[in-house]
């Protein structure tokens, strides 16, 4: 899995629940940091929601 967390580079990693739950709420259309918080830092995966 590549994560894209914020405002850190680009890592490759297993996958969390909190990075499938960060995709999904962002597929939503939700930014993070405004719209929602996951407490121990999270990533997205590259290519599952556009833009």
């Amino acid at each position: 899995m590549k994560t894209t967390p914020r405002s850190k580079p680009r890592v490759t990693r297993a996958p969390r629940s909190q990075d499938i739950a960060a995709t999904v709420i962002r597929a939503f259309g939700l930014e993070p940091g405004e719209d929602f918080f996951i407490p121990g830092g999270y990533g997205s995966f590259d290519g599952v929601v556009k833009g």
